[in-house]
């Protein structure tokens, strides 16, 4: 009876976990397009989906790890992962920041609301003209 109350409540704590992270995009996605009227997006790359569609995605172009808020302003992408307290950055998603950094962008790992808000007031005034 434990194994089953167990195996329930994880599940359940899975899928709210996934969304109080699509709450938190939402919001941050709101914040920039329509507070700030940002240049922003999201490029959906997570959820299931069978092999041959993961592979015809990849071989159209999609990538693994890619942030889940991208921002485009005067010239220079911000990369935003945003994560849940708790939550951790896994290996595709360190190498992309790490890319976007390489390419002389900004990355930021935000850890709830707050986070990234101070996130995006710094990157404001790094691309301020």
């Amino acid at each position: 009876m434990v194994d089953l109350y167990s195996k329930h409540r994880l599940k359940r704590d899975k899928q709210l976990t996934q969304e109080l992270e699509s709450v938190l995009q939402v919001r941050c996605f709101s914040e920039c397009r329509h507070i700030h009227k940002l240049h922003c997006w999201h490029t959906c790359n997570e959820g299931k989906r069978s092999i041959q569609s993961a592979v015809r995605q990849k071989a159209g172009g999609l990538l693994s790890g890619v942030s889940d808020l991208l921002i485009l302003r005067n010239g220079v992408l911000g990369a935003f992962e945003l994560k849940r307290w708790g939550g951790r950055l896994s290996d595709p998603q360190k190498l992309y920041l790490n890319r976007v950094i390489e390419e002389g962008g900004l990355g930021y790992v935000c850890y709830g609301f707050h986070s990234f808000k101070e996130a995006l007031s710094h990157y404001l005034l790094a691309t301020k003209k």
